[in-house]
C-alpha cells in the first residue's frame, strides 16, 4: 500500500507537472488546488492498486523496490531520450516531460508485471543500479565525437545514455539472475 502511495503520488506529481509544462506560457495551467487534487488521487488510487496488488499477488519486499527502481530508470531513460527528439530549437523540457511520464510508466507496469514470475534480490538491485550508472556513463562516449562537427545539435546525444543505462540494466539482471 505504501509503495503504491509513493508511486501513485509521483505519477500525480508528473502529470501536473507535465501540464503545466505545456501551458504555463499560455495562462491556462492548473490551479494549484487543481495540481494537488489530481496528485491526491492518484496517490490514492496508487494506494489502492498497491493493496490489491499485495493481497492478489502477494509479493516479496523485494519486488516493491524493484517496481519503484525500474520506475526511476523508466523516468530518467525516458526524459533523456524526450530531450534528444526535441529539435534543436526547441524547449528541451517538452519532450523530457512526456517521454519521462511515459518511461515512469512503463517501467512500473512492466517491472510489476516481470516480478509477478521473478523477483530480483537486494543485491542483484544493487547491481541493475550500478549497471544503469555504468551503461548512461559509457553512452556518454559520444559527446566528445561534437567536437568535431560544424553546428551539431548535442541534445541527441542524450540517446546514447539513455539506452547504456537501459542496457546496463539489462545486462546486470542477467548476470544476477540467480
Amino acid at each position: 500500500t505504501s509503495a503504491g502511495l509513493v508511486l501513485g503520488g509521483v505519477e500525480g506529481m508528473a502529470i501536473a507537472g507535465t501540464q503545466w509544462q505545456y501551458t504555463h506560457e499560455k495562462n491556462k495551467d492548473w490551479s494549484f488546488q487543481t495540481q494537488t487534487t489530481v496528485t491526491w488521487i492518484l496517490a490514492t488510487g496508487g494506494g489502492v492498486g498497491g493493496w490489491a496488488f499485495g493481497e492478489w499477488f502477494r509479493p516479496d519486499p523485494r519486488s516493491l523496490t524493484f517496481i519503484g527502481s525500474a520506475a526511476g530508470w523508466g523516468a530518467l531513460s525516458g526524459s533523456m531520450l524526450g530531450i534528444a527528439a526535441q529539435g534543436r530549437h526547441d524547449d528541451w523540457k517538452d519532450g523530457s516531460s512526456v517521454a519521462g511520464l511515459i518511461g515512469y510508466n512503463v517501467g512500473l507496469v512492466g517491472a510489476g508485471a516481470l516480478s509477478i514470475i521473478h523477483t530480483p534480490s537486494y543485491n542483484s538491485q544493487k547491481y541493475m543500479w550500478m549497471g544503469y550508472a555504468i551503461g548512461a556513463l559509457a553512452g556518454c562516449i559520444v559527446f566528445p565525437f561534437y567536437l568535431f562537427v560544424d553546428n551539431p545539435n548535442v541534445k541527441t546525444g542524450l540517446i546514447g545514455p539513455s539506452l547504456g543505462g537501459l542496457a546496463g540494466v539489462g545486462i546486470a539482471g542477467a548476470l544476477t539472475f540467480d
